[in-house]
């Protein structure tokens, strides 16, 4: 019956099915056209992206435990609207955000203003999107207190230097504490965090760089990575004997310093300029040999001067004996 009636419509209209399926084919074609042109076109909609943020707010789990829909109006394309309209209902995006944007409210509330906002535009509706405005003036994320301590950095190095060439303050490392997260059976067992090593040889030049750490088993820290810097400078080496006495004695009493006589080996800033060598006196201080057991005591002495790098002495230890007057 259908059959009947279609071919009746086709001779009515002196058409033929070639021409009917031409005629859809068209159709179709010409509607794929305009769907294709219309969603190239910028529309202006509002735009809904559910965030789980992330952060390293000290004291804080690094992950909130809210979702946070961000709503914003915004000028994009239609496939572009189309393909976040999709979105919505799955995943929610997470987005790093700089602790310095977050205002702290009651509780475990933080909260970042629609102005901080703008500038994660692109990371939450993408590349192609124009900004006209935010729902609202801001969002709120959840960040639940974790425990947390307070370490210093231990840098692992094994450095060697070419000859005649020193570091007079060592290897610096910045930062010099983290903080370390996680259940307090791990944490009790953290006393510090350590780099993993530095290896630098035949070092003649000042250094400088960045190291991971090595996290220890069950916790997190605060950076994923420290810098260290090595400041290096050329020596020249004078050796000189000289006398050593002792300091701060008591009135009434002699403290005798055994040998009263070292070596000492000087290291001088290249180019050296007036030896300034003999400015400096060395001597064992009455406290430390009033606090020693044996009577054997380290050698110290007055303030170097410009251009001395720093010192080393031949003997190291010296006897002490104390006496009266």
């Amino acid at each position: 019956m259908l059959k009947q009636w279609y071919d009746r419509i086709l001779d009515l209209f002196h058409v033929t099915g070639r021409d009917v399926a031409m005629f859809a084919i068209s159709l179709l074609l010409a509607f794929s056209i305009w769907l294709s042109f219309s969603i190239d076109q910028e529309y202006s909609e509002v735009l809904k992206v559910p965030v789980v943020a992330e952060s390293n707010i000290s004291g804080r789990f690094p992950t909130s435990s809210n979702v946070s829909v961000i709503e914003a109006r915004c000028r994009t394309s239609g496939y572009h609207i189309i393909h976040l309209h999709r979105q919505e209902n799955k995943k929610p995006l997470t987005v790093y955000f700089d602790p310095a944007v977050f205002q702290k409210r009651t509780g475990d509330e933080f909260f970042v203003s629609s102005n901080d906002l703008a500038g994660y535009v692109t990371t939450i509706f993408g590349d192609e999107v124009k900004l006209e405005g935010f729902a609202a003036g801001g969002f709120s994320f959840i960040f639940p207190v974790e425990n947390h301590k307070k370490v210093k950095v231990q840098p692992v190095s094994h450095i060697s230097y070419k000859s005649q060439y020193m570091s007079k303050d060592g290897l610096q490392i910045l930062p010099d504490s983290v903080i370390v997260y996680g259940e307090p059976k791990y944490l009790d067992n953290v006393e510090k965090v350590m780099t993993d090593v530095i290896r630098m040889n035949n070092v003649k030049s000042s250094k400088s760089g960045a190291v991971k750490f090595d996290v220890p088993q069950g916790v997190r820290i605060s950076e994923s990575a420290a810098t260290y810097s090595l400041d290096v400078t050329r020596y020249v080496e004078v050796t000189k004997t000289v006398t050593v006495s002792a300091r701060n004695v008591p009135s009434g009493k002699v403290l005798s310093v055994y040998p009263s006589m070292a070596e000492v080996s000087f290291r001088c800033a290249f180019p050296m300029g007036m030896d300034r060598t003999d400015e400096v006196n060395f001597y064992v201080d009455y406290k430390d040999f009033a606090n020693s057991i044996s009577g054997h005591c380290l050698a110290k002495c007055t303030e170097l001067p410009s251009g001395i790098i720093d010192w080393s002495m031949k003997p190291e230890v010296f006897d002490c004996v104390e006496s009266s007057k």
